[in-house]
């Protein structure tokens, strides 16, 4: 694509940059600081940052996962791209990315849930070589 992306791992200096790209999103950003500072210390986690020209521009929160059934698996937990840069194609670059890095990690596959109610980001995966191959499901079990 030609686009100049650094990747880096997250740290607790990008707690601010981080908040800020998700607030975009969602307005519940209670939990937020707590959830950071644990996918931080988790071992299996990549919390990357990707920034352009020395500027925080995306935030992706990925975890290894193993299964007997389909081996080592990096599950894309969370991709937010500043939205100023939505539609440019950064995360065509990130998603052609991960997979370089996974590949390297000896891992076989990319995985991602997605909303429902998003059709255009079924779009945006499915021409990213993703595959629908099921329903997940979830059950809330803590209250807050």
């Amino acid at each position: 694509m030609g686009l100049r992306l650094h990747w880096r791992r997250a740290d607790y200096s990008d707690l601010d940059s981080v908040r800020h790209l998700y607030s975009d999103l969602t307005p519940d950003l209670e939990d937020f600081d707590h959830y950071f500072k644990t996918v931080l210390e988790d071992s299996h986690s990549w919390p990357l940052i990707v920034e352009e020209n020395n500027r925080p521009i995306a935030f992706v929160f990925c975890h290894e996962c193993i299964s007997l059934s389909s081996g080592r698996s990096l599950y894309i937990d969370e991709m937010v791209v500043h939205e100023d840069r939505r539609g440019k194609g950064v995360g065509t670059e990130i998603l052609s990315e991960l997979a370089q890095m996974s590949i390297d990690q000896g891992i076989d596959c990319l995985e991602l849930r997605v909303s429902l109610s998003k059709p255009e980001l079924h779009r945006f995966y499915e021409r990213n070589g993703f595959v629908h191959r099921g329903r997940f499901y979830s059950k809330l079990i803590r209250f807050s």
